[in-house]
């Protein structure tokens, strides 16, 4: 689809400073034109990989491009700089005591020591220090004579993760400290000697050689002996050691803990701090190495790996054009990471799945697993199978199998952090057969040849310590790790639950995005923007522009960061103007192509459509229509440009039928087609139309009826939307009733007009400060799960936290895809959010 310039009013752009992800396991410190329009030319075939212009990474890009390291000690002594670097280096080594001037021994031999420089970075590309090290040329050692035990234990990355999702969780503190030349700690066991470093040779010795008392970089035995040394000082210090994380150090009663990395230590101990989270990420990393091969400025894709595509051996320039293909998605997602979030119960998820033969050359499955603590990925693996399997039955068996060895492991660890793990850990598998030969040898002469250390899976089942629970294939996130994946599938998988709330414009004043506690949230809606009627494009002002730019600024930029989707209508736009721009081709062409322009000029990540209503059938079909044609528009745009798709959603009706002047039905097969999923606004069940008695403003059941949001969501269950498509929404405000007598004032009661507020109409923020000012009586109804309060003749319906959090928990029972708030500005001190999000969560 064509765009043309006129398409939106062109506003001045500001650049941004982008705010980095900080790369927790890397910080060495604790931290906290006017042109005219032409035809469009084609880019050389060349050329198509990269993107030309200013990148908004080229501030970082300068960071980490602009220097060099000396490669040898006379280049260094050229600067300043790494003199001074060369110095500190020595003075460390001289203070530490590391080694003695002697005359080199005829039985011993001596080790050569080299320069080594490096510039160090921080998560923002910026140069924090010139760091000299002196190493000692390791490869030289002799085994037997120059060193004899060589292993020490590193800190697994799972382990790391686990104790960054549990602080987070806790709340406790979680820092990262540098030990400065760790193995100049380590004491040396054997007799060991090395040469004067050059630069530093005693004038009149220069004959004589260094006996080293202490450790050395490079020698193959330091990374031992500093970790001798740092194991007995924290033992020393009422430290219990891991049995199963040999650098993990518990204290002894259990309120922190030390997991010690290579010459990193990272303590945690509990605090009363109310931080919201952790987020890791490895922005940084993943810039250096799209400069390393030269593709920091390439077009990004949404997916790693091609569905079908193999390789193996004799390279050819498909194989480079998959390599780089891994690198453009780096460039496309450099600035994902996992966020794990403050509260919950720590539950642990396990998810195991396997593909079939899916090696051509061996006709070996692939296995793949994913933990989640608390919806943050902890550990994962894809690994090919070490054995042939004759069925997807066996494949998945093995895969669970090894994937409860993981589940063991991970279950030890965390008693030994005081965290019981009371009954048996679960594994999701969308495999039923498997799940049956794991309780018995149902199929025995189809699987009496599998391996018996694949049987130990039926051991541990059998003993209640494991249990192999069913999923749906749609929920099996595992299945990522697998094989390569379509682009749609890819991009479901990445990202399952929808926690999201919409941000109206005209609380720009009085509630500012910088005020959205995005710990909540996984998707923020700015509301609304509006077409032209006559021409569907969007006029965008300055003022507009400048709301629009801060927005996404601000909410990308958050901790943890959002998706942001502007919607389109709203209530006040009417449904008319929606009518006539879906009646005809043209006219939703120039809305499509004006909407993208717009998401894409603005940042955002996607569009939601507020159409309300569509009041007749045709409307429905037209809707459907544009649905047809927005998602082909958007899948071609990310094509073109090499961008990740836009998202898209749309705000609909409660329920898939609505009677106006005539029975009309959503277009569910084009909303599964092409939606990314619908807020279903499951909330004004009764209002201002209606004064004569009071409501439920958005009840979870009616015992005498079917308005209701449990009436709702099945009848779009019962319609055939895809039900991870499906977000329920949840209300933040209220509506009031005048009682007719104040003695009568349950649900239903008499009413002779509006009670307090704008039309009828309070935010839940509101409600509150009503509630408390006039003491009003306020009432669960447990019947129909919904609040309501009630003061003289003022009475209010509305939600509140018990009645959202059964709402959560009766939406997360019939597998919908999340929830949403209107609006999230009626919730000032999180209460309501902080519940939903932490019961979808638990």
């Amino acid at each position: 689809m064509q765009q043309s310039e006129d398409e939106v009013e062109e506003v001045p752009q500001q650049q941004h400073d982008v705010e980095e992800q900080n790369d927790f396991l890397d910080v060495g410190e604790p931290s906290n034109s006017n042109g005219r329009e032409g035809r469009n030319r084609k880019t050389p075939s060349y050329l198509r990989d990269y993107v030309t212009g200013f990148s908004v990474e080229d501030e970082m890009n300068t960071g980490i491009n602009n220097h060099e390291d000396p490669t040898t000690y006379e280049e260094a002594a050229k600067s300043e700089k790494w003199q001074d670097a060369t110095k500190v280096e020595m003075q460390a080594i001289v203070k530490n005591q590391t080694w003695q001037l002697v005359e080199l021994p005829d039985y011993a031999k001596c080790i050569g020591v080299k320069w080594i420089y490096k510039t160090k970075l921080n998560e923002h590309g910026e140069i924090v220090k010139h760091k000299a090290r002196l190493v000692a040329r390791g490869y030289c050692q002799e085994q037997g004579i120059d060193y004899q035990e060589v292993y020490a234990p590193v800190a697994r990355m799972d382990t790391i993760r686990v104790m960054i999702a549990l602080a987070a969780q806790r709340g406790w503190n979680v820092f990262q400290m540098d030990v400065k030349s760790a193995f100049l700690y380590g004491t040396l066991q054997e007799e060991v000697y090395v040469q004067q470093p050059q630069g530093f040779v005693v004038q009149g010795s220069e004959q004589k050689v260094y006996k080293l008392h202490k450790a050395l970089y490079g020698l193959k035995q330091a990374p031992r002996a500093w970790f001798s040394r740092i194991e007995t000082y924290f033992l020393d210090k009422g430290f219990k050691k891991s049995d199963k994380e040999h650098t993990l150090f518990i204290s002894e009663n259990k309120k922190g803990g030390i997991l010690f990395r290579k010459n990193e230590i990272l303590p945690w101990n509990r605090s009363n701090e109310t931080n919201l989270g952790i987020h890791i990420s490895q922005h940084k990393y993943a810039l250096e190495i799209l400069k390393r091969f030269d593709m920091i400025n390439c077009n990004a894709v949404v997916n790693p790996i091609v569905p079908g595509t193999k390789f193996t051996s004799n390279p050819t320039e498909s194989h480079l054009a998959a390599a780089k293909r891994v690198l453009r998605y780096l460039q496309g997602t450099s600035d994902f990471g996992i966020w794990y979030r403050r509260g919950g119960n720590g539950a642990l998820e396990t998810f195991t799945d396997s593909d079939f033969a899916g090696d051509l050359d061996t006709r070996k499955s692939t296995s793949g697993y994913v933990f989640l603590w608390d919806e943050g990925a902890v550990a994962w693996s894809s690994k090919k199978q070490d054995i042939v399997a004759l069925s997807s039955t066996e494949a998945e068996y093995i895969a669970a199998a090894s994937c409860a060895c993981q589940v063991l492991w991970f279950k030890e660890i965390l008693e030994e952090l005081g965290l019981k793990q009371e009954g048996s850990m679960k594994i999701k598998c969308d495999n039923t057969s498997s799940i049956k030969l794991s309780k018995n040898p149902v199929f025995h002469g189809r699987c009496k040849h599998i391996g018996v250390r694949f049987h130990f899976l039926r051991d541990l089942v059998k003993t209640g310590e494991v249990e192999l629970e069913h999923c749906g294939t749609a929920e099996q996130l595992a299945d990522i790790f697998t094989k390569p994946l379509g682009r749609e599938v890819f991009l479901k998988m990445r990202s399952q639950i929808i926690k999201g709330g919409y941000w109206p414009s005209w609380a720009q004043d009085s509630f500012p995005p910088d005020n959205i506690n995005t710990a909540y949230f996984t998707h923020v809606f700015y509301a609304f923007l509006s077409p032209d009627p006559s021409t569907f494009k969007f006029q965008i002002d300055a003022t507009t522009a400048s709301a629009l730019n801060s927005f996404n600024t601000i909410l990308h930029q958050k901790n943890p960061p959002v998706k942001t989707l502007f919607s389109v209508g709203g209530g006040s736009a009417g449904s008319q103007l929606f009518s006539n721009m879906a009646s005809s081709p043209d006219s939703r062409a120039s809305f499509i192509g004006s909407a993208i322009q717009v998401a894409r000029r603005y940042k955002f990540d996607g569009i939601d459509l507020d159409w309300e209503f569509p009041e007749t059938q045709t409307d429905m079909d037209n809707f459907g229509i544009l649905l047809d044609e927005w998602r082909a528009a958007v899948n071609e745009e990310a094509k073109s440009t090499g961008k990740t798709p836009l998202l898209l959603s749309a705000a609909t009706n409660y329920k898939p039928e609505m009677t106006f002047d005539e029975v009309c039905t959503y277009p569910v097969e084009s909303i599964n087609n092409n939606l990314d999923w619908i807020n279903a606004m499951c909330y004004d069940y009764h209002g201002s139309w209606d004064v004569s008695a009071t409501g439920t403003l958005a009840a979870l059941y009616d015992p005498n009826g079917d308005v209701s949001t449990s009436d709702g969501l099945h009848s779009w269950i019962d319609a055939g939307i895809q039900k991870k498509k499906l977000i329920m929404g949840l209300p933040l405000y209220g509506r009031t009733w005048k009682l007719k007598n104040p003695a009568v004032h349950g649900i239903g009661a008499p009413a002779v007009g509006l009670g307090p507020g704008n039309d009828g109409a309070m935010l839940y923020s509101e409600v509150q400060t009503f509630n408390a000012k006039n003491k009003a009586t306020v009432v669960f109804d447990k019947p129909t799960v919904s609040y309501y309060s009630f003061s003289g003749t003022s009475w209010i319906g509305y939600d509140d936290v018990a009645s959202v959090k059964q709402k959560i928990q009766y939406a997360k029972s019939i597998g919908i895809g999340g929830y949403f708030f209107w609006t999230i500005v009626g919730d000032q001190n999180w209460k309501v959010s902080q519940q939903a999000s932490g019961t979808w969560t638990n």
